[in-house]
């Protein structure tokens, strides 16, 4: 048997038969037939099986078959076979997976003579893309391709939170702060009181800051129908303007449903008391709440939806109260298979304490003599308040161009009527902000590809 033996290497190595060599070298040679043995025995344990959908039993092509740490693998054919060859017998974890399916692991005892016959079934899932962003280059694009830090909230996030506002939900973005309604994005602007943070706001990419001093206006927008909403974290002035020297929030509205849902919304709960007694400054149970309904529908080509809600809050602090009423709706008409029409419309009324003045020891009706009342104001600015009404509509038109090129243009209208009580004076403004923009991107290359996107346009 030595010789055979000799001649099965030589013509493996060298790839011509050699005669056989008696001798000493013959002795050496027969000491590697247990490991021509062994190799043989590997090669003939193998795992031979078929991958499935779970639902339909039909193949699954493409699907990457392993045995987990061993670096052992297929990909299964059209008919979703496949083969494992090299393997020891022993205990393995085997894992299966494929994009938009979900992974499926087991545990195989593989025996000597081999697995054959392995039917793995795959159960299809759906494929969370990453998140899409416009406000970054005035464009849609992928979170990754956004040349700036953004952060992105969606309506999955916004349910779970259950904000009364969208600035309740902004507040818990990483690198955001707020002092009262005034919002900084990583300590852009600090806090200036009737001067604006230098925080563009958008709704569906339409500036919406009060055009007097650049306030935002958060309960304009029906968070119920909020999509996602857009936290650019850096200056945007060389896109939107000075407004958005220290970032930029859009707000994205969801369309219509593809039929018609009828919705409502509560939301109330109860104020703590607070951590010591000498704080307390009134001796009721304080508390907040809000209703929205709302019903959208398609009703032909266009699709839109309504909503109406009011929200209260009796505030933590003394004069911290509010009341809000918003009415709202959004609208699309669709023209033809290129040209999509949109729009938007908003009216809030609100009223809420803003006094100016903190307590302090002799300034407030305190029986206990602080010299500092956290949750108490002047006694003299107790009854002083903000009354406002705003009033948001925006109208957009877009028109694809083939597959390279996209138009599109809108106009926009925002009224804010505002008026304060401060102590005996009275003061109050009415403002408004017409806009409208244009503008065209033109993409080279493929979409997938590496081809870039030109975009011009004019804004005023």
């Amino acid at each position: 048997m030595i010789p055979a033996v000799l001649v099965v290497l030589a013509w493996a190595g060298a790839e011509r038969p050699v005669a056989a060599v008696p001798g000493p070298r013959a002795a050496v040679t027969a000491g590697a037939v247990p490991a021509v043995a062994t190799v043989a025995f590997q090669e003939e344990t193998r795992i031979a099986g078929r991958v499935v959908d779970a639902s339909t039993r039909a193949p699954v092509a493409g699907a990457w078959v392993r045995l987990v740490g061993t670096g052992l693998g297929a990909v299964t054919g059209e008919a979703g076979h496949f083969v494992i060859t090299g393997v020891a017998p022993g205990r393995y974890r085997l894992r299966a997976e494929r994009i938009g399916y979900a992974p499926s692991a087991e545990d195989l005892e593989v025996p000597p003579a081999g697995v054959s016959g392995l039917e793995i079934a795959l159960r299809i899932a759906p494929v969370e893309l990453g998140a899409i962003v416009a406000a970054a280059a005035k464009r849609e694009q992928t979170l990754a391709e956004a040349p700036v830090s953004v952060s992105v909230l969606d309506a999955r996030e916004l349910e779970r939170t259950t904000p009364l506002t969208v600035r309740d939900a902004v507040e818990y973005v990483p690198a955001v702060q707020f002092v009262g309604d005034q919002i900084n994005v990583r300590g852009s602007s600090g806090y200036s009181r009737g001067t604006g943070a230098r925080v563009l706001f958008l709704i569906d990419g339409v500036p919406a800051n009060a055009s007097d001093a650049g306030n935002i206006n958060w309960d304009i927008v029906p968070v119920a129908e909020v999509e996602r909403v857009e936290v650019i974290k850096g200056p945007g002035s060389a896109l939107w303007g000075s407004s958005a020297l220290g970032g930029v929030v859009n707000v994205l509205l969801s369309d219509a449903p593809g039929r018609h849902v009828t919705r409502f919304r509560l939301l109330g709960g109860f104020y703590d008391s607070p951590p010591h007694p000498e704080w307390e400054w009134t001796g009721r149970t304080l508390g907040f709440g809000s209703f929205e309904v709302l019903h959208g529908g398609p009703v032909g080509p266009v699709s839109g939806w309504l909503r109406y809600g009011r929200a209260r809050s009796d505030g933590y602090r003394e004069s911290s109260f509010s009341s809000r009423t918003n009415v709202s709706g959004r609208g699309r008409l669709l023209l033809g298979r290129a040209d999509t029409l949109r729009a938007f419309a908003a009216f809030a009324r609100e009223r809420y304490g803003s006094p100016l003045l903190w307590c302090l020891r002799g300034q407030c009706r305190d029986a206990h003599g602080l010299a500092y009342q956290p949750l108490r104001v002047d006694s003299t600015a107790v009854r002083d308040f903000t009354r406002s009404e705003k009033t948001f509509a925006s109208l957009q038109w877009r028109r694809s161009l083939g597959s390279r090129f996209t138009s599109r243009a809108r106009v926009s209208l925002l009224i804010n009527n505002w008026t304060s009580r401060f102590g005996e004076s009275t003061e109050g403004a009415v403002s408004d902000r017409l806009g409208g923009e244009w503008q065209v991107d033109a993409r080279h290359g493929d979409r997938g590809g590496s081809g870039g996107v030109a975009t011009v346009g004019t804004e005023w």
